[in-house]
């Protein structure tokens, strides 16, 4: 999580490495072109957020994709949204999380996971459909897996 903090703010704790094997050769380049090209890539892809509209013809659906793209709205798929593509650009993975809750104004929330904790076991047979997912949690030096 430290690392995350730094690289999150451009800042490399390069000049502090210190190289024990073969010293001579001791590069230190504290220009972040990876945070760079994060940053370019999620700003072409998260121009505005993702909404849902309906097939043309299909205008009897139409206050339920409004009502849907509300729902949306409330739940903060926008902010995870924003996560999941930053860290697929950063780390090349990553999941969402959608859970229902008993709430009439918001039936469900959504949030981006952390992939470095989180995995996806999918099934071998065609179509690899998800079987089941979790997430891990170190506390007081236990492992803690949530699988559902």
């Amino acid at each position: 999580m430290e690392y995350l903090y730094w690289y999150r703010r451009g800042i490399t704790p390069i000049y502090n490495k210190v190289k024990e094997i073969r010293s001579e050769i001791n590069n230190k380049v504290s220009v972040n072109l990876a945070g760079s090209i994060v940053d370019f890539h999620d700003g072409y892809f998260l121009t505005q957020p993702a909404t849902y509209i309906p097939r043309k013809g299909k205008e009897e659906v139409k206050d339920t994709v409004a009502e849907l793209n509300e729902y949306l709205y409330k739940s903060g798929k926008h902010e995870a949204d924003n996560e999941i593509v930053d860290w697929f650009h950063s780390v090349g993975k990553a999941d969402l999380f959608v859970r229902s809750v008993d709430d009439p104004e918001m039936p469900f929330e959504v949030s981006a996971l952390d992939p470095r904790s989180a995995f996806v076991v999918r099934s071998t047979a065609p179509g690899n459909k998800p079987v089941y997912a979790g997430f891990i949690v170190v506390r007081d030096e236990t492992l803690y897996v949530d699988v559902w």
